[in-house]
């Protein structure tokens, strides 16, 4: 008997330098009890920039973990390190930037995993694509694409291997379906805790979300007593009831 094709929902998580020790309490959670973790769930990449980081700005950054220390965990666990250069502001001085560069130069470096880099600016992007050459790029959901047409023309550029449509798009479900595989490979959807009940996605061999509201909405619960138990009930039960019992974005 054929067996079903198995589709997956990899899950794109914040606070790269910001969550730094949750995450190296998570991590090994998630590598060693996958028993407390849906078998259709995995992290895509973890995204971020550093406090003081001035090609940020779409999406403000406040860690001041050590970048060697980040990148080290993210190479250990084999996930992907996305660098969110989102300031849409950036004129051709920022671009000399020593700190900005010396992290990029870090997280070009790839050992299995390759790392990103979510950007806004068109003059950023093409000094990122001549100088580190080593990175794929994500469009940045702060370009705020909300008209279907416009957003299909940043998908068919070959420079992004994934594109974020504003949130406003997700329930768009006619236009959703009419993608090519190759399209929908390259959406990543931004999912907000408070998605509506009746928001479910199409039919896709992987589908990629962004959640970081939820992710915050979960750390004040998240104590050195019980880490192990909370992560179980955030996984198998906090997401399934607040959104993905209604989303169901692999199995209908």
């Amino acid at each position: 008997m054929e067996q079903p094709e198995k589709r997956t929902a990899y899950y794109h998580l914040p606070g790269l330098f910001e969550f730094y020790e949750l995450y190296r309490v998570f991590l090994p959670i998630f590598r060693e009890h996958r028993e407390y973790f849906y078998d259709w769930c995995e992290i895509g990449s973890v995204y971020g920039a550093p406090e003081d980081c001035i090609w940020d700005g779409g999406r403000a950054g406040f860690g001041d973990a050590d970048p060697r220390e980040v990148l080290a965990l993210m190479q250990e666990y084999g996930i992907s390190a996305r660098l969110t250069l989102s300031n849409s502001l950036l004129r051709e001085e920022h671009l000399s930037d020593k700190r900005c560069n010396a992290l990029c130069e870090l997280f070009e470096k790839r050992a299995d995993v390759q790392n990103g880099v979510i950007v806004h600016s068109e003059l950023l992007l093409d000094y990122l694509k001549r100088k580190y050459p080593g990175f794929y790029f994500v469009s940045s959901t702060t370009k705020v694409l909300t008209d279907f047409a416009q957003f299909l023309r940043e998908v068919e550029r070959e420079e992004f291997r994934y594109v974020v449509p504003d949130f406003r798009l997700n329930t768009a479900f006619g236009k959703w379906s009419k993608l090519c595989r190759l399209q929908k490979d390259k959406v990543e959807f931004l999912l907000y805790y408070m998605t509506k009940p009746e928001y479910h996605f199409l039919k896709a061999p992987t589908l990629h979300f962004r959640c970081k509201p939820l992710l915050q909405s979960l750390l004040p619960c998240l104590t050195a007593c019980c880490l192990a138990f909370q992560f179980q009930l955030s996984f198998k039960c906090v997401i399934q009831l607040h959104y993905l019992r209604h989303l169901r974005p692999i199995f209908d």
